[in-house]
């Protein structure tokens, strides 16, 4: 896996773990503008961030892996390998 690559997945894995944060928070305090708000901000950067690692030709999903030429969803690192964590 390239380093572009890798940073990539390392922004999504980020994001997906103060999304998961965040709605924690949100489901104790429902009325929080402000997490509200940064909840949003983090969803437009994940989905960034999933669009670029797409293009650096990793596969998040199984449905995007019509993208490429070749199938390739089983080329991504898998959560146990050392790539990919």
């Amino acid at each position: 896996m390239n380093e572009n690559k890798r940073n990539c997945l390392r922004r999504i894995q980020a994001c997906d773990f103060v999304l998961c944060e965040i709605a924690l928070f949100l489901d104790t305090h429902p009325n929080c503008r402000e997490a509200k708000e940064m909840f949003c901000r983090y969803q437009e950067t994940r989905r960034e961030a999933a669009q670029d690692y797409v293009r650096c030709g990793g596969v998040l999903e199984q449905k995007s892996a019509c993208a490429a030429e070749r199938w390739n969803w089983i080329e991504s690192p898998w959560p146990w390998e050392r790539e990919g964590n």
